[in-house]
């Protein structure tokens, strides 16, 4: 039988937290193997904490996506994620809400300024992509 590990392994960062996880890998491609377990929060948690870094510079890049493809500012996304998707997650899918919560104060813990609306946010993109876009569906030209 496998012991847990009782803190985070992040070498990155110094002190110890507590968490349901460690980075297992880091392959040639440059992704990231994490294991995480336990309830929602702590898998959430552990999330956040091993993976701030890769949760900023998706924050970085998420801004840029919405104004330059969607033609909406971030704000706005926000506004519209937090009442259209939040309030569905948060009745229908407690369990996730909880873990989407968690990857939040993991990453705050690690240093990370993330808010559980915008992970909400960020996990609903495709899902409410047509909300800004019909405009641009509708009117798209393919013509060969």
């Amino acid at each position: 039988m496998k012991t847990r590990k009782p803190y985070c392994s992040n070498k990155n960062i110094t002190m110890k937290i507590r968490c349901n996880g460690h980075i297992e890998q880091i392959n040639q491609d440059g992704w990231k193997i994490i294991k995480i377990y336990g309830k929602p929060f702590e898998r959430g948690f552990a999330h956040g904490y091993l993976l701030f870094r890769e949760l900023l510079r998706v924050k970085t890049v998420f801004s840029f996506l919405l104004e330059n493809e969607m033609n909406i500012s971030y704000e706005d996304y926000m506004r519209v994620s937090n009442k259209i998707i939040k309030p569905i997650i948060k009745s229908k899918f407690p369990e996730l809400y909880q873990e989407l919560k968690g990857i939040s104060h993991g990453a705050n813990k690690a240093g990370a300024n993330i808010s559980t609306n915008f992970i909400i946010a960020w996990n609903s993109y495709m899902s409410i992509y047509s909300h800004f876009t019909p405009f641009l569906i509708s009117n798209a030209d393919f013509s060969a």
